[in-house]
């Protein structure tokens, strides 16, 4: 039965919260001025989930270097799991990336 229901959660919900939590992040402090078009888009920029951490670096850089590794793994989670749907490796999402690898 606990079975039945941990496979019947959201991707987020049997993360523990992390997608979650990265989506609350990002949306706090870049959601102003990225909206999901810019995600969207046919021709993407980044290309691999180790990409979008790039792009979570170095913005988290240009604002200050505010966020620790674990809330750029969270980022680099929401972000993949929302928009990319890349295969996210440990290096480039964290270790709790089993959901992510489907």
């Amino acid at each position: 039965m606990l079975l039945v229901a941990a496979a019947t959660m959201p991707p987020a919900a049997a993360q523990g919260g992390a997608v979650q939590r990265g989506k609350a992040l990002y949306e706090a402090r870049c959601k102003e001025c990225h909206e999901q078009s810019v995600h969207n888009r046919t021709i993407r920029s980044a290309r691999s989930a180790a990409e979008v951490r790039g792009f979570v670096v170095r913005w988290d850089q240009t604002l200050g270097s505010l966020w620790r590794g674990d809330e750029i793994d969270a980022v680099t989670r929401y972000l993949n799991e929302a928009f990319y749907r890349y295969p996210c490796s440990p290096e480039a999402c964290g270790s709790d990336t089993a959901a992510l690898t489907r």
